[in-house]
């Protein structure tokens, strides 16, 4: 069984705690919910298509700008990291930037997936971000990260989150697998970026320059670990 951890961040009150309680337990309760001043975790099992079982860490963290020192600890070690704004609030859009730069910086291997959630979509008239906008900063700045739109009043909205990310995650490591039995073939790891199934929802965060140095090592033959994207 696969553990993978997986962390929800974004600015104070855009839904992130609400959207794990519709999760778990399928229930909205804006009343029982306040402020996360630190980080609390979760666990869940996830079945697949192809019955394979994924152990969920589900990780929530705080969002005002006192507690962004702390969360760096426990952004360390992410999968999966769940980008969350509030289509009423244009500021929480924007500082998504804050949000996906520093996970790359923490997670320096570039093994991270990336969803981005606007969050809220059943409040219609207070909208201030269209889903264009969401869209595009998915597919622009985000490496064609998976864009979802949810209300924490809609569990299946919130369940295709979870679950169409960690679905990207496995197929992720099984392509790892096949590369690892063929021995490391470093041809065959280049490959893996011009394949047209991972390339729509690939994250390549490391810049042109990077690549390059990468694939002159893997011509000198040497052995280098090139990140797999989706």
């Amino acid at each position: 069984m696969d553990k993978v951890k997986i962390i929800l961040v974004g600015e104070s009150s855009v839904g992130k705690t609400s959207i794990i309680t519709q999760y778990l337990y399928k229930k909205f309760s804006p009343d029982e919910i306040k402020s996360t001043t630190s980080c609390d975790k979760w666990e869940k099992e996830i079945k697949l298509e192809n019955d394979k079982i994924i152990k969920c860490e589900i990780w929530d963290t705080a969002g005002q700008e006192k507690f962004r020192a702390v969360n760096k600890i426990f952004m360390k070690n992410t999968k999966i990291a769940i980008l969350v704004y509030d289509t009423t609030n244009k500021e929480t859009f924007v500082q998504l930037k804050y949000w996906y730069n520093t996970t790359n910086e923490i997670n320096t291997n570039f093994d991270v997936i990336f969803g981005i959630v606007a969050n809220k979509s059943d409040l219609f008239e207070l909208r201030q971000v269209t889903i264009n906008e969401g869209k595009d900063f998915a597919k622009n700045y985000c490496n064609n990260s998976l864009f979802f739109e949810t209300s924490a009043l809609d569990y299946d909205s919130i369940n295709s989150v979870f679950y169409d990310l960690c679905e990207c995650y496995d197929k992720r490591e099984e392509e790892k697998k096949k590369i690892l039995e063929k021995g490391e073939n470093k041809e065959e790891i280049l490959k893996i970026k011009e394949n047209e199934e991972y390339e729509e929802n690939r994250k390549n965060s490391m810049s042109l320059k990077s690549l390059e140095k990468k694939k002159k090592d893997v011509v000198e033959g040497e052995i280098i670990k090139v990140k797999i994207n989706l």
